[in-house]
Parts: C-alpha cells; sequence; structure tokens
C-alpha cells in the first residue's frame, strides 16, 4: 500500500504533518508507505517532514500510489468545496482510493461524481453498523454522522467509521458489550458516561481520554502484579444530559454490572437547562436538547405551539430558567445517577469536566473563542451566563467523599497561556484529553482500586 499525503495550504499547521502520519498509519497500519506532494512553498517552510516527500504535481501524476488523502485545515461540510484546492483530473483520480483528512485528523472516503462535485457520503459498504437496527436505518445519511430518534432514549447517533470504531448507537466503542456480561472475576469494566465532551470528537480513539485511561489502568495492574485486566468503556455521546446518562446506563450498563462508572459532565445540562421548558425543569428536574421541540413538533403535528427557542441563526438564544434552578436540577439527577449506580455496587466518579473560561487562554485558544463568538452570535447569552453556573455548581455539589469527585474544570485553571488545551468553549485536544486521563486514573488508582471489593454477581 503507496499512501500519497496532499495537505492544503494551511494543513502542516493544523493537524501537523506527524498527527497526519499517525492518523493515516491509525487506519491502515504502520507498513503503509507514506509519501508527503508538497508545493514549493510548503517544502520551504517545512523541511523535516516525517515522510517521504515530492514535488505535489509529480507525486500526483505517479500511478504507483494506491490511495490519496487530501489532508485538509478546514472541515468543507460547514465551508464548503468551494476553497479546497482539489488534487488532479478524474484520469489522474481513476482507481485511487481517495480520503479526505478533517483538520482533527478524522479520515472519510471522498467520492467524485459525474460532473466533478467531491463529496464524502455515510455508505453502508463502510460503516455496515448504520443497517444494524429500524431506527439508524431512517437516519440521514448527512456527512460527519446525524441525531436519528429512538424510543427510549429520545435520540442515538448515526457516525461513520471515519471516528473509528463506533457502533449502532454512535458510541466510540471496539468491544461487543454483551460479552462482558460474564467475564472473569479479575476482569474489571469501567464506564464512561457524558456528553461530546467525553466522547471527544477532536481525539483519534487511542488519543480520546477513555483509551488512555484503560492504557494506564492495565499498566498499573501489570506493574504492581495485580492480574487484574480492565476494559474502559467510553458510553458518552455528543449532546448527553445526565438524564441521557441515566438511559444509557439502564439500557447498556447495568446488565454489565459494571464495577467503576465515572462520569464527565457539567456543560450540556446547564446550557440547556437555562433555555428549556421552565415547568419541566423547575417542577421535575428535567432539561433536554432544545432541537427535540422542533422534533416533537414535526413528529405530532403541532403546527399551532412554536419552540421556547428562536429558530433562526440571527436570533440570541433566550434565557428562560434562572442559573440557581438550573443548577439544582443538573445536581439532582447527578446525585440520582449517583446513587443508581452505588446501590447497583459500583464505585462511582464525579467529574466535572473544564469550560473555556477556567483558565488563562493561549494565543490559539483566544482566537477560536473569538472566531467561535463571531460565527454563532446567538450562543453569546449562553456562553455570559456559565461562570455563575460553574460557580453555584461547585458551591452545591457537596459530593461525598466516596463521590470521588474530579474537579477537572478547577485543575485546567492551573494551565497558562503557555498551554493549548480547549480547541473550542468545551472540547479539548489531544494534550487536553491526556491530562483528563491523568486526573482520572490518579483517582482510580489512589481512592478506588485499593477498596474495590469483589464484583457482584450478574
Amino acid at each position: 500500500m503507496k499512501i500519497l499525503i496532499l495537505p492544503d495550504r494551511q494543513s502542516l499547521d493544523r493537524p501537523g504533518a506527524a498527527r497526519m502520519v499517525q492518523a493515516v498509519r491509525s487506519r491502515f497500519g504502520q507498513d503503509a508507505e507514506l509519501v508527503f506532494g508538497t508545493t514549493p512553498e510548503q517544502a520551504a517552510a517545512f523541511p523535516d517532514l516525517p515522510a517521504t516527500r515530492l514535488p505535489r504535481d509529480t507525486a500526483i501524476g505517479d500511478s504507483s500510489f494506491t490511495h490519496w488523502v487530501l489532508a485538509l485545515s478546514i472541515l468543507p461540510v460547514f465551508e464548503g468545496w468551494e476553497s479546497v484546492d482539489l488534487p488532479g483530473d478524474a484520469a489522474t483520480r481513476e482507481g485511487k482510493a481517495l480520503f479526505m483528512m478533517e483538520p482533527d485528523g478524522f479520515l472519510h472516503p471522498l467520492y467524485f461524481d459525474a460532473s466533478g462535485r467531491p463529496s464524502t457520503p455515510i455508505t453502508a459498504a463502510e460503516n455496515p453498523h448504520i443497517e444494524q437496527n429500524i431506527f439508524i436505518r431512517m437516519a440521514p445519511r448527512t456527512e460527519r454522522g446525524s441525531s436519528y430518534f429512538f424510543p427510549y432514549a429520545t435520540y442515538f447517533s448515526l457516525m461513520p467509521s471515519a471516528f473509528g470504531p463506533v457502533n449502532e448507537f454512535g458510541l466510540r466503542l471496539n468491544v461487543d458489550l454483551r460479552s462482558l456480561e460474564t467475564r472473569d472475576p479479575d476482569h474489571r469494566v469501567v464506564v464512561v458516561l457524558g456528553g461530546s465532551s467525553a466522547w471527544s470528537p477532536c481525539c483519534l480513539h487511542e488519543e480520546m481520554f477513555p483509551s488512555l485511561l484503560e492504557e494506564r489502568l492495565n499498566a498499573h495492574s501489570r506493574d504492581r502484579g495485580l492480574g487484574t485486566r480492565f476494559t474502559v468503556l467510553n458510553m458518552a455521546l455528543p449532546g448527553n444530559t445526565v438524564l441521557n446518562q441515566i438511559i444509557t446506563y439502564v439500557l447498556f450498563c447495568h446488565r454489565l454490572n459494571p464495577d467503576i462508572v465515572l462520569t464527565y459532565d457539567g456543560f450540556n445540562d446547564l446550557a440547556n437547562g437555562i433555555q428549556t421548558d421552565p415547568h419541566l425543569l423547575n417542577q421535575h428536574d428535567i432539561t433536554y436538547l432544545p432541537e427535540w421541540e422542533s422534533w416533537a413538533k414535526a413528529l405530532m403535528g403541532a403546527k399551532h405551539v412554536s419552540p421556547l427557542q428562536p429558530t433562526t441563526a440571527d436570533e440570541p438564544i433566550r434565557v428562560l430558567n434562572g442559573p440557581e434552578a438550573t443548577v439544582r436540577a443538573f445536581l439532582a439527577r447527578k446525585r440520582q445517577l449517583m446513587r443508581m449506580v452505588r446501590d447497583a455496587g459500583a464505585a462511582f466518579v464525579w467529574g466535572i469536566q473544564p469550560s473555556w473560561f477556567g483558565k488563562e487562554p493561549s494565543p490559539q485558544e483566544h482566537a477560536m473563542f473569538e472566531r467561535i463568538r463571531k460565527l454563532w452570535p446567538r450562543a453569546l447569552p449562553l456562553y455570559a451566563a456559565m461562570p455563575r453556573l460553574y460557580e453555584l455548581v461547585r458551591k452545591h455539589q457537596n459530593v461525598p467523599d466516596d463521590g470521588n469527585l474530579v474537579d477537572v474544570h478547577a485543575h485546567f485553571g492551573g494551565y497558562g497561556a503557555d498551554a493549548t488545551l480547549f480547541v473550542d468553549h468545551a472540547h479539548l485536544t489531544p494534550a487536553g484529553d491526556r491530562i483528563v486521563a491523568d486526573l482520572f486514573f490518579t483517582c482510580i488508582a489512589e481512592r478506588i482500586l485499593p477498596n474495590l471489593g469483589p464484583r457482584r454477581a450478574s
């Protein structure tokens, strides 16, 4: 296998040449022959690439390459293909396996239609999991995935294999869950619950903190001769609130009899809590993604009822609930999940995810935050409310000792402008996920493993 990597003008800055190589080898294996096709300007600016290089035009005309990887610094699904310098023509692309690499290293199969227009559709050939249940078969095959209706969880996600191993529910798993129900007594399972920050949308599968945590725990066991094997399951999903986590736990986790359940959340419950139905939040501690109001309106043909939030991009979010009520509802549901987990015999880890305002921004972070504010002005009321919401959470959470609080947000406050850990308001770089993995490993190794008793029978 001989792979040609074709970076665009900015992608050698991000994701960078080393990460391109890592991403390609993660997808195609360590034995693939990699070659960069660079322009004279790129060759001058980046003289030390971690692979062979050829002039771009020469490489495009070389028929010996079996694969082309177009490495981009933008996401065409959001910014359009018009700004992308597409390589070659139909003749030179003939017979090549073509891929588009996102700025975060994810590789999507790339196709050209008869008119030469590119796209990265989600196909069953590349993603057999998208045919595995009736509800996912109804989901739109939009680029980079979509949400689909599910009767017991409101929604799950159709995600492409570009993100690494994923299952029919959008969970980043490389293990059959049912196989863990009858595991050996020395095989311990750690479940991670949360939203997109736990799903780690800017990390390759091996870079996301649940994968790193599994490595650390198994190395810890080997080094100390414990004879224990650990599997860490990333059961998080973009958009999930704690109520979604509870449903995920009931549907998939409880029957596994996990040894440890780790939660890593906060932003989604707080961000949604201030903008969803006041009666549901104040009387029942229920919040949800505001988009589900439009789903319900369409499902029930309720033309006479308007969603509570504006449906146009230029109108700001309406703050419908106060910070005290929003925080109370979040903490009530998180305590409920903690009780459920502990009553089932597992240890619980109460993690608080970091948010952008908790650390001094690096120049890259500052530029990204400013860009997000300009691109998404409707979220400015949400951003203005978040510091106070986090302050109230940390004031009122009162986590018991055996709740094993890990305040990642507070820890990130110790990093300064020399550390780029965020890619936006809540999602982390691979360096950020490494810190998260270290924090949770320390908690588990020092506070939980010494007191972890025999596992209850399933």
